[in-house]
């Protein structure tokens, strides 16, 4: 029970002692015994075999286990876009129907023309949901072996094809010049 207790590594050695019903100076001696540690290292190598082939330790475990997520968020969703979609707010929240839009608070507004008050719905993005979708894919691409990070290269390239596309716009429309037998004439 000690050699369990000790390869646990929860409790400290007094209360491991305690449970144990021996005296702390004895664990200190046990401790240097190798027949004692090789134990405890046997039931260490236990648990991590065992761990190892259970739970979230299974590249199919963990992968059963996003898919239940993702399944779950796209319930949500689904439903966001049931009733954020549906005649109510059909004119009052813009991508109500996708799912991804919530309703975040409202702001009581005055109708100009007639002067009736009205509660106008503020809306949003739900970011936290759209990241956790992305986390989730990307970790079930990388647990699968299908995920490569990108290359700077390419995003250096695009990043210098928007700056010279911002100078353009900065420069204004391209001057054209008129050809040479034009000019003379």
């Amino acid at each position: 029970m000690v050699a369990r207790l000790v390869a646990e590594d929860i409790l400290p050695d007094r209360e491991i002692a305690k449970r144990g019903g021996i005296n702390p100076s004895s664990l200190y001696i046990w401790r240097t015994k190798p027949e004692f540690m090789a134990r405890v290292d046997q039931l260490v190598n236990e648990y991590r075999k065992r761990i190892r082939s259970t739970s979230i330790a299974v590249v199919e475990n963990r992968i059963a286990r996003m898919v239940r997520k993702l399944e779950q968020i796209s319930e949500v969703e689904a439903e966001r876009a049931r009733v954020y979609g549906g005649e109510r707010f059909k004119d009052v929240v813009p991508g109500g129907g996708t799912g991804i839009v919530v309703i975040r608070r409202y702001r009581q507004v005055t109708d100009q023309t007639t002067g009736r008050k009205q509660n106008l719905p503020i809306t949003a993005v739900d970011t936290d949901v759209v990241n956790t979708e992305m986390a989730i894919l990307k970790q079930a691409a990388q647990d699968l072996g299908q995920w490569a990070e990108p290359v700077n290269e390419g995003r250096n390239q695009a990043l210098d094809f928007l700056k010279q596309l911002e100078q353009q716009m900065k420069n204004g429309p391209a001057k054209t010049e008129e050809p040479e037998e034009e000019k003379k004439a």
